[in-house]
């Protein structure tokens, strides 16, 4: 079976709607921000092509499975009004941005990996992350503001020589 080959060749894209790759293609994004108003369902393999891919859903239940051959660059939630839930393991090479959203949820049992920044900004929503793993490899940070509310995380792990610090 021949594989076919998509390529963003704009800088930035804007998908409406929901993400789907077929185990017979391999999508190359684009290097600036591909925006995803649905869900994200890869069977395939994508190069994230150092670019950020943003989920801006502003309705209805938007699920994210990244697949098992593919990491994110930037992997991005802002959507105040979005609702996210990742269903697959996820890594991301160089940050991931937790910036707005109403919900969002790392099923249990699974691995969400930042091997650059994490950024948990989003203090107006609720985040569950029970049961599951957040691996972080990359530099220091620091998990939420001190005027959030906070969120209960199920295990984080830093690896290396990786600082966290989190405000309650």
């Amino acid at each position: 079976e021949t594989k076919s080959v998509r390529t963003f060749t704009d800088t930035n894209a804007t998908i409406l709607g929901n993400y789907l790759a077929s185990n017979s293609a391999t999508a190359v994004f684009p290097t600036g921000v591909l925006t995803i108003g649905g869900s994200f369902d890869n069977n395939a393999t994508f190069d994230a092509n150092n670019g950020t891919v943003r989920f801006n859903s502003t309705a209805g239940a938007e699920t994210i499975a990244a697949g098992t051959s593919s990491s994110f660059a930037t992997l991005e939630f802002n959507s105040a009004g979005g609702d996210f839930t990742v269903i697959e393991n996820a890594t991301a090479t160089v940050a991931i941005n937790l910036t707005s959203a109403s919900a969002y949820t790392l099923q249990s049992g699974l691995t969400l990996a930042a091997l650059g920044t994490f950024t948990n900004a989003a203090n107006a929503s609720s985040t569950t992350w029970t049961g599951s793993t957040l691996s972080l490899s990359g530099a220091d940070g620091a998990i939420n503001t001190k005027n959030h509310g906070g969120d209960a995380y199920g295990t984080i792990l830093t690896n290396g020589d990786t600082d966290m610090v989190m405000w309650n």
